[in-house]
């Protein structure tokens, strides 16, 4: 999992990394792209967008795998 953000906050107890302000993450053949993403590291689930807002969009790219 690569990820960057504006700011980024990390919670030990709850193994939570939660990006804020152009927020990118990939993970595995996928890119993620929100102003707010939650990343659990235990589970490796990637949450984007605010549920607050039905607005504010969530881009996904998924790239399929190479064959052999």
């Amino acid at each position: 999992m690569i990820g960057e953000a504006s700011i980024g906050e990390y919670y030990p107890k709850k193994n939570l990394l939660v990006l804020k302000e152009n927020a990118t993450v990939t993970q595995d053949n996928a890119t993620y792209a929100s102003d707010y993403i939650e990343y659990d590291i235990k589970s490796s689930l990637v949450k984007a967008g605010e549920k607050s807002s039905d607005t504010k969009r969530v881009h996904v790219i998924l790239k399929p795998k190479a064959s052999k």
